[in-house]
């Protein structure tokens, strides 16, 4: 999976941008995905960024489960030009603005083996 995106005011960058349910019958469910050789570079100019490999937000009613990410680099906000909300190896960052909050999101059997690096000076 190679990702690459810039200049925007707010991105949500992975396979799925959100992933999510207002509905507590219908949860947003993700299971039994391998995820090789990873490359994700978002570098936002005066926005928010939260990247992962399967999501860039997750919330709300959702379940993630046996996920894996073998090998690769997640890259957020290399010039320091924006906020980084969140940047991980699977999901970029857990928020909802909904009354039930985060307590309906469970990740189980999860494993990161990407590099991550955010905030960082690139040459």
């Amino acid at each position: 999976m190679t990702e690459s995106l810039s200049s925007t005011e707010y991105a949500q960058i992975g396979l799925f941008s959100i992933l999510a349910s207002a509905d507590a019958s219908d949860y947003a469910q993700v299971k039994n995905l391998v995820f090789a050789d990873v490359s994700i570079n978002a570098d936002i100019t005066g926005g928010f960024t939260a990247a992962g490999t399967l999501a860039g937000e997750v919330n709300g009613y959702a379940s993630v489960d046996n996920i894996c990410v073998l090998t690769g680099n997640v890259t957020v906000n290399g010039s320091n030009q924006s906020d980084t909300v969140g940047a991980a190896g699977l999901i970029g960052e857990c928020r909802t603005n909904a009354p039930m909050g985060n307590a309906f999101i469970s990740i189980t059997n999860v494993f990161n083996g990407a590099e991550i690096l955010a905030g960082v000076l690139l040459p």
